[in-house]
């Protein structure tokens, strides 16, 4: 989802020239304390997300054992008490330690979406998700491997469940976001359309039928902002849930946060959350980011574009997109 800008480690890291000799210094200083702070951070993130991973089954255990994981088995309508009026309901994100907020379990009471769990069993779909994050990560881009994957298809399917459209709509939005970043095993350049054509072969092997097939293939095609548009609520949905997913966990432990902008960006917000007003009719994404790492400015500087994106997407589902950082409204 992340693109580098050129030239901006020569940028930030000076030439050494002007009367202030000492400052190439202490800016050398300055990226090596922000990298041994993130060094830091990340050594009690993966702590925290030990603990939580713990809490976590323990719960879906807990939920198994009460038949909250069978909600669904006799096929009935698991979003419909969730959709009164004035409910405010948690679509999902990331939680300071990176670990998955609202799965679809917790937001909608579904712990299975069959045609997702066919995809995700597929051998090919896993390998190449695998390897796509691997030679992204060896271009120095975020983290955009199973985490990422998951919480975007996770997403796209509570967004779409709560907002009411019907099951079958709901798992291929949860397929298409799945799948949307799997073109990155070809190339990073026009990934979308590279994506779309591997979903074409996977889901033809699943014999998923022709039109829901187009759902997918449209939205996975249509996610980037560079040419990407909302021409469905699949679409929408996967869009939203794509440029939501921006938190500290998808930066790589070899990066340097002082020398680039999407790294120090990423690392700097520390929970992200994307929520819905089924009263209002709004899309609410919830950020809390560490301004001592990076300006709120910085955030808009490089993420502008998909913004504008998500406001679009969400308006094709009938809602309004709102931005909070810190708990403060900035759209």
């Amino acid at each position: 989802m992340d693109r580098r800008s050129d030239g901006l480690a020569t940028a930030r890291a000076g030439n050494g020239s002007g009367p202030d000799d000492a400052a190439p210094g202490r800016d050398a200083d300055r990226a090596r304390d922000l990298d041994a702070r993130a060094a830091g951070d990340r050594e009690a993130a993966e702590a925290e997300a030990d603990r939580a991973a713990a809490a976590d089954a323990e719960r879906r255990a807990e939920a198994a054992a009460t038949g909250l994981a069978d909600r669904d088995a006799d096929g009935g309508n698991g979003h419909a008490a969730a959709n009164g009026a004035g409910r405010v309901v948690a679509l999902g994100g990331r939680t300071p330690a990176g670990i998955e907020r609202a799965t679809p379990a917790q937001s909608t009471g579904r712990a299975r979406i069959p045609l997702l769990d066919r995809v995700r069993g597929h051998e090919r779909a896993s390998a190449f998700i695998e390897a796509a994050d691997e030679f992204l990560g060896a271009q120095g881009f975020t983290e955009h491997g199973f985490r990422h994957a998951n919480l975007v298809g996770h997403i796209s399917f509570n967004v779409l469940t709560h907002l009411g459209h019907d099951q079958r709509t709901a798992e291929l939005g949860a397929v298409a976001g799945y799948l949307h970043d799997i073109g990155n095993v070809v190339s990073r350049a026009y990934h979308g359309q590279t994506s779309a054509m591997i979903a074409y072969d996977l889901l033809k092997e699943l014999e998923v039928p022709p039109r829901d097939m187009a759902h997918v293939l449209s939205a996975v095609g249509n996610h980037e902002e560079q040419y990407g548009v909302a021409v469905s609520p699949v679409g929408a949905a996967v869009i939203l849930a794509d440029k939501s997913d921006v938190h500290r966990s998808r930066v790589r432990k070899d990066a340097s946060i002082e020398m680039d902008i999407h790294d120090r960006v990423n690392f700097a917000v520390q929970a992200s959350f994307l929520r819905v007003d089924l009263q209002a009719r709004t899309l609410t994404l919830e950020l809390t980011i560490d301004t001592s790492i990076s300006q709120v400015l910085e955030y808009f500087e490089i993420f502008l574009d998909r913004m504008i994106m998500c406001r679009r997407a969400a308006r094709t589902l009938g809602c309004d997109f709102k931005i909070t950082v810190n708990d403060v409204p900035i759209l």
